[in-house]
């Protein structure tokens, strides 16, 4: 409590002093107002870092979604665009125009074989034409000989092999994409033919260049990037091999292998 002593001065007038102790008290308000702000500024710094935290695992989920989505995307076109080429075949093997010339092939006459030959050469270059490959062949099962339109005679082992595994089944499949003995990319439908009567007499390849249509379809973007793409991969054993051309790299497509396991790899 504050007791106010007058005291005389020198002039005789009384003089106030104030002889209390300091408020104790005001030191430890202090103390605690800068302890209350340092407590708020870390809050909000653990608040921002908590929303900064949550933000980017928001930003990775949604980045993620997206790469599910657009592999989705992918693989249904992929599908589409491979039936469509299936399609072309099996409604090459459905032509009863080409299965009367096939018939007319085993005839006696020889005028009579070499201008059924001739047509149905004639008729896989409309649709080699029509339908955009870049060759058709017409392999002779007897022989194992080929005519083609648009490319070379020869066919290799892997194309022969696959003759022979669609003729067993009787189905139109694909093979490749691969490379040629030349390095040349390649992707072929290979489809039996039966003549008129029944008999398989011939197959069929329709040969197509991936770096016309399918490539540039797995490298278009449905966003704006500057580094996404899509691959067309085959697992085999331990290793992957890219059958599609990168973006970033030439001359990879069915020439390049990645181990299964390799982290700088990235698929969905």
């Amino acid at each position: 409590m504050s007791v106010e002593s007058p005291k005389p001065s020198e002039n005789g007038t009384a003089v106030a002093v104030d002889d209390a102790p300091g408020d104790p008290s005001r030191p430890l308000a202090g103390r605690s107002l800068v302890i209350g702000l340092g407590l708020v500024a870390l809050m909000v710094v653990a608040l921002t870092g908590l929303a900064m935290s949550l933000a980017m695992a928001r930003a990775h989920t949604t980045a993620e979604a997206r790469l599910h989505t657009i592999a989705d995307l992918r693989a249904s076109q992929v599908a589409m665009w491979l039936g469509e080429r299936r399609a072309d075949g099996e409604f090459l093997v459905s032509s009863r125009y080409l299965q009367a010339l096939l018939a007319k092939r085993s005839a006696s006459d020889a005028a009579v074989r070499d201008q059924a030959q001739l047509e149905i050469l004639q008729r896989l270059d409309d649709a080699r034409r029509i339908y955009g490959y870049q060759a058709v062949y017409l392999a002779d099962a007897a022989s194992g000989t080929a005519s083609s339109v648009g490319g070379s005679a020869s066919l290799e082992p892997r194309v022969k092999d696959a003759l022979a595994h669609s003729a067993a089944t009787g189905t139109v499949e694909t093979l490749g994409p691969y490379r040629d003995r030349d390095g040349a990319v390649w992707l072929d439908v290979v489809a039996p033919l039966a003549s008129s009567d029944g008999r398989h007499t011939a197959s069929i390849v329709l040969r197509v260049d991936p770096k016309r249509s399918l490539f540039p379809m797995l490298q278009a973007w449905p966003t704006p990037t500057e580094s996404g793409e899509s691959l067309l991969e085959r697992r085999a054993g331990d290793v992957v091999e890219i059958l599609s051309e990168p973006r970033f790299s030439t001359d990879a497509a069915a020439n390049r292998r990645i181990p299964l396991g390799d982290e700088r790899r990235l698929a969905t």
